[in-house]
């Protein structure tokens, strides 16, 4: 493996990681990296580029965010429930 490609993998890696700590599934990380990787054609290899590939990728939380909330306040009504 050539330097830039293990150094790709490494920050796909770091990203994945990022995913699945804010809370998404592997299920969910592995239907987001088959859509990048169908949508940069990596399927049908007449259609690739030898320019460089550069992505970001922007996460909703909104969705998390209000899971966690949800989660965190049925922890503490089952602490407070378990006081008493």
């Amino acid at each position: 493996m050539e330097q830039a490609e293990f150094n790709t993998t490494q920050v796909i890696n770091e990203a994945c990681y990022q995913l699945v700590k804010a809370g998404y599934s592997m299920r969910d990380v592995h239907a987001g990296l088959v859509n990048v990787i169908d949508a940069m054609g990596f399927n049908h290899p007449e259609q690739l580029s030898a320019e460089p590939l550069t992505l970001s990728v922007k996460v909703d939380m909104t969705y998390l965010n209000r899971r966690m909330k949800q989660r965190a306040k049925l922890a503490m009504d089952i602490h407070h429930a378990m006081d008493e």
